[in-house]
């Protein structure tokens, strides 16, 4: 029987470790975004209520996400998953196609980032970031969803901007946060 080789196994196992946690531009698998049901804790699902403790698991400003991941968890929930966030999205994108389009895009994210009041996130169709992505813009200082953009590139070359008052505009190619 050979003897492991210890200093061998501990490097690997904390290579291994260490790029399970690495964010820096890389591709997030699709799983680390949860969608709302995996969100939900097991007391509502047995029950069909909501608690005080889980409805008290979303953060009260949405500032906290600055400088994070998107699909990072802040409290209970990642950015694109807050409560605030997904009614504001529906609020504002009327079209059932586009919010299903957007629930599909499973691919990289940038920081949460903030410019003057605005704090806003983005995600694209991994291996397909510059044809197909979205944004969302919150008021940094209402926590509501000011505009929502979508780009698909096979749709027609500029993007469209949807706000939570009906009314959208088409400008730019592509959904920038910057």
């Amino acid at each position: 029987m050979q003897t492991p080789h210890w200093p061998a196994l501990l490097s690997s196992a904390a290579l291994m470790i260490l790029a399970a946690g690495c964010k820096g531009g890389s591709e997030p698998s699709p799983a680390a975004s949860p969608t709302m049901a995996e969100q939900t804790s097991a007391a509502e699902m047995e029950t069909g209520e909501t608690t005080a403790a889980a409805s008290t698991g979303a953060v009260d400003s949405l500032s906290v996400y600055v400088g994070k991941y998107p699909l990072d968890k802040v409290g209970d929930y990642t950015f694109f998953a807050h409560p605030l966030v997904q009614e504001g999205v529906s609020r504002a994108v009327t079209d059932p196609k586009v919010l299903e389009a957007i629930a599909a895009i499973k691919g990289p994210v940038g920081p949460v980032m903030r410019k003057d009041n605005d704090i806003a996130a983005s995600q694209c169709e991994q291996h397909n970031c510059g044809a197909h992505n979205y944004a969302v813009h919150v008021d940094a200082t209402t926590n509501a969803v000011s505009s929502v953009c979508y780009y698909d590139e096979k749709a027609g070359p500029i993007a469209t901007w949807y706000r939570p008052d009906g009314s959208k505009t088409s400008e730019g190619s592509g959904c920038s946060i910057g």
